[in-house]
């Protein structure tokens, strides 16, 4: 739709409130989430965005937390860092957007969503400190492969509530 933005402010829920109940069989939340790059600084810019995901969680009938991951717009780009210089090797996008349907919503059972936005991976702030120092001068860390030289920033949402009436 056109107007999914003013659709969503008259007749959505917002992050952290509750879904009403289900208004009959077959009906289930539709979730719309869009995030744009953080520019960041000519010094430091913001890396690109790798995906969008919503993220279900639920207790199943034995009483066990459950979670599944779903991409909903982006997806794996191969992106990476050169750990040699820190530099960003690969592409991302400087927005994204998407839409998702539960497919497997269950009306009488509680659940929770909330969305999550991951950038391409960057230098942890530890591996930028070691290119620093001259080699002679670095400390063993600086070389452990057990210490991760990147990561992927994430941002998330507070959660959307479901409860069963009654």
């Amino acid at each position: 739709r056109s107007d999914w933005l003013a659709t969503g402010y008259a007749q959505g829920v917002p992050m952290g409130g509750n879904l009403p109940a289900a208004p009959g069989a077959g009906a289930a939340p539709v979730f719309v989430a869009s995030a744009t790059r953080d520019p960041g600084s000519p010094e430091q810019p913001g890396n690109p965005l790798e995906r969008i995901q919503i993220v279900k969680v639920w207790l199943d009938d034995d009483g066990a937390t459950r979670q599944q991951v779903i991409d909903i717009a982006g997806g794996d780009t191969g992106a990476d860092v050169d750990p040699a210089t820190c530099q960003p090797r690969g592409a991302g996008a400087d927005s994204l957007c998407g839409v998702w349907r539960d497919p497997d919503f269950d009306a009488s059972r509680d659940a929770s969503y909330y969305a999550r936005v991951l950038e391409t991976p960057s230098c942890r702030w530890s591996a930028r400190q070691c290119l620093r120092l001259p080699d002679a001068e670095r400390p063993a860390a600086c070389s452990d492969p057990g210490l991760p030289s990147s990561l992927r920033e994430r941002a998330w949402t507070s959660p959307i509530w479901y409860a069963p009436a009654g």
